[in-house]
Order: structure tokens, then C-alpha cells, then sequence
């Protein structure tokens, strides 16, 4: 027999409150800021402190970056050379719109992905609201053309509250120096089956024993992690990879995917 494995569904918002809470609980410091600069290291190039646009500065050994898309540590050691999927994956839009739960209360116990004319939608259930969401190549339509499609989809006129553009890939070397970049920092494949929740997860295990005995003088950690990192990202492709290999050709993109 198998043990079951559960999948939840999380509220950001709610979900970055309780992780904070357990932070004041364990006494860990938190200060927001956002970095506008960093001071190398003449000898090793490495970080030596980051100074807050409010003038304050910190200092510390290692340095984790999770600053998402804008990379403001990684870049500072590394020229952040990409290894993009794009040849493999054409979705590089997207747009995410919320909607209220359903009225009777039913909750759906899974996450609903719809293939649409030019990529897909998500909906993620949670108990006072629903995150939904298009994914889709602007090679095959615009903006406004998803907009239009997606809210004939769901019944209602839809406004998102986010849009963003990507290139599928990866950092080819996460790790530089005495900085390592975790989730979008270091990779981003897109929404479909939550990778970047799974890729971050494996990230800060092979993190947590290296950083422990890091030295600026040994790099055989740091090539270890970014070898284990590059593997895993490629698995990540191949995964995604086949969700597009259908028989499915009544639009141009699901051609294209296909091929």
C-alpha cells in the first residue's frame, strides 16, 4: 500500500502572515526595505553589504536572493546568463484576475486547468476567494484578445490584477560566489503544475547543509549545486513539455505545441 500525499491550496496573503508570525515566534528579524545597492569584496568579489533605499546597511557572509524577477543580488556577482525553454515552450504572458467563491460554497478539492485557443487557464480554489489566471503566447494573440477570451470563458467581465511577461528558463549558474538565487531569482518555467513551488522547496535543501560549511575559497558546493540545479530544471522542461504534445489542432498554437 501507499501512503496518500495531499495537496493544498494556499491564500498568499494569508499564507506570508503566518510565516511571519512563526518568524516573530522563533525571534528571527524582519525588516522590509528595498535594496537599491550592494558593496563587493575587493579580494573574493563577493557581496559584502547591501544598502536599503532608506540609507540603512547590512553585512552578512551569505547572501540568499529572493527578489523575484528583478535578481538585485545575483546580478551584482554574476552576469546572469539564461538558459531559456523557448525553444521548447511558447507561452510568455500571462495574467492572473481573482473571483469570489462560489456562492452555494462548494469548493473544488483541485486546481482546474482549461485549455484555451492560445494556451490556458487556471482556477485555484481557496475558502474565500478563487485565483484564476491565463497563461498564453503572444505569438498567436494579444492582450486584449485574452482578456476578451477568458472572460467569455468565466461568465463575467474580467479585469487582472497582474500581467506579466516571461522567458522560460533558468539562471545557468544560481549560485555565484557567496549568492545563491532561489525561486524566480534563479528560474521561472510558467504556472502550469506549480513548479516554482516544488524547484524553491528542493533549492533551500541542498542550501541548508552548503551554506553551513561555506568558505569564499571552496567552490565545491557551490558546483555541486548548480550541477544538481541544472538537472533538475531540465527534468522540469521535459515534465512540462509533454502537457503540449496532443492531438489537438483546431488553432494555430495548439499546432505549434504540438510540433
Amino acid at each position: 500500500t501507499h501512503d496518500s500525499v495531499n495537496q493544498f491550496h494556499f491564500d498568499t496573503v494569508k499564507l506570508n502572515k503566518y510565516f511571519s508570525e512563526i518568524c516573530f515566534n522563533r525571534q528571527i528579524r524582519m525588516i522590509e526595505g528595498e535594496v537599491s545597492d550592494a558593496t563587493l569584496d575587493p579580494e573574493f568579489g563577493t557581496i559584502k553589504s547591501v544598502t536599503l533605499k532608506d540609507g540603512t546597511i547590512f553585512s552578512a557572509d551569505f547572501w540568499i536572493d529572493a527578489t523575484g524577477f528583478k535578481k538585485a543580488l545575483i546580478s551584482k556577482v554574476s552576469d546572469i546568463e539564461w538558459n531559456s525553454f523557448s525553444e521548447y515552450l511558447c507561452v510568455d504572458s500571462a495574467f492572473a484576475f481573482p473571483s469570489p467563491s462560489d456562492k452555494n460554497d462548494k469548493i473544488r478539492s483541485y486546481t482546474r486547468a482549461r485549455a484555451m485557443s492560445s494556451g490556458w487557464m487556471w482556477e485555484i480554489p481557496t475558502q474565500d476567494r478563487r485565483g484564476n489566471g491565463y497563461v498564453f503566447s503572444s505569438k498567436f494573440i494579444t492582450l486584449e484578445e485574452a482578456i476578451k477570451e477568458a472572460s467569455n470563458a468565466v461568465g463575467f467581465e474580467v479585469k487582472p490584477a497582474k500581467v506579466f511577461n516571461f522567458d522560460p528558463g533558468h539562471l545557468k549558474n544560481p549560485w555565484v560566489k557567496n549568492c545563491a538565487a532561489v525561486g524566480l531569482s534563479s528560474s521561472f518555467v510558467e504556472p502550469l503544475e506549480a513548479t516554482s513551488i516544488g524547484s524553491t522547496i528542493q533549492q533551500l535543501k541542498w542550501l541548508i547543509p552548503s551554506v553551513a560549511n561555506y568558505k569564499p575559497s571552496n567552490t565545491h558546493m557551490q558546483k555541486f549545486y548548480n550541477k544538481q540545479f541544472n538537472m533538475m530544471m531540465d527534468n522540469i522542461l521535459s515534465m512540462i513539455r509533454l502537457h503540449y504534445m496532443s492531438d489537438r489542432d483546431d488553432t494555430e498554437f495548439w499546432r505549434y505545441a504540438s510540433s
